[in-house]
């Protein structure tokens, strides 16, 4: 009852499965080693880290400063009342 050119899915399975066994266990050439602990990359972050927490230290206060400064303003500014910015309300 198969149809002609229709592979039943238990052979299919079977012969992916073969043929990613041989895959794997074909011989490769490897000519570079990777560093598992990724020492280059930490090569590059650290010095950026320390640079925006330096920067972050030096400037800490400043920032502090000028977002205290315009919350602030925004705390003291009054709400409009309704109608002065041109539109009635109805």
């Amino acid at each position: 009852m198969l149809k002609t050119g229709v592979v039943p899915k238990r052979k299919f399975y079977l012969s992916l499965f073969l043929v990613l066994s041989l895959v794997l266990m074909a011989p490769s050439l490897a000519f570079a080693y990777g560093d598992p602990s990724g020492g280059f990359l930490f090569q590059m972050l650290t010095p950026l880290a320390a640079m925006l927490w330096g920067g972050w230290l030096i400037f800490a206060g400043a920032i502090r400063k000028k977002l205290g400064k315009i919350i602030h303003r925004t705390r003291l500014a009054t709400p409009e009342e309704p109608g002065s910015n041109g539109i009635e309300n109805s």
